[in-house]
């Protein structure tokens, strides 16, 4: 079988469109690939949120002592003595930079906004409703800066406890 120019340019052409082809289904599965890790670092994201929100109430529920200086120190926060203020402080510092990891990870487009939103409403509703929060906020609102500082800011100037 001799082969001649137009048939090796045939070949060379059919060469080419399954060369092409296989560029796309390759393209094609690194992007379900890309698409499938991208969730499952959300995911991962997600999970590592909850072990912070969950950190502080762990705590809570496991030191009575602890969970005492809370319920007073969101009601009447000058009825604890400075050791106690101070263990208040430190355990809502915790839940602040929880609420902080989830700022930013929403802001970064990482946490899907249905997550987010209740994350978020629910240190809404704290700041709302527990009075010793903005004397927190007004006494270590130094230990956050940029924009979740200012997210903070406004949230306490909405409830007027800025």
């Amino acid at each position: 079988m001799k082969l001649d120019k137009a048939t090796l340019e045939i070949w060379g052409v059919v060469a080419e469109i399954v060369a092409a082809l296989g560029v796309i289904v390759s393209v094609v599965y690194l992007a379900i690939q890309i698409g499938e890790g991208t969730t499952a670092l959300q995911m991962q994201m997600h999970h590592y949120q909850l072990e912070n929100v969950n950190a502080p109430i762990e705590h809570a529920i496991a030191d009575e002592g602890l969970a005492e200086i809370i319920t007073v120190g969101v009601e009447d926060p000058d009825a604890l003595s400075k050791p106690d203020w101070y263990r208040f402080c430190l355990f809502q510092l915790l839940a602040f930079n929880s609420w902080e990891y989830g700022y930013h990870l929403h802001s970064k487009g990482v946490t899907p906004e249905e997550i987010w939103e209740g994350v978020d409403a629910a240190y809404k509703n704290l700041i709302r409703t527990q009075p010793g929060l903005a004397r927190f906020w007004k006494e270590w609102n130094h230990a956050y800066g940029g924009a979740f500082h200012e997210y903070v800011d406004a949230e306490f100037a909405k409830q007027g406890g800025d």
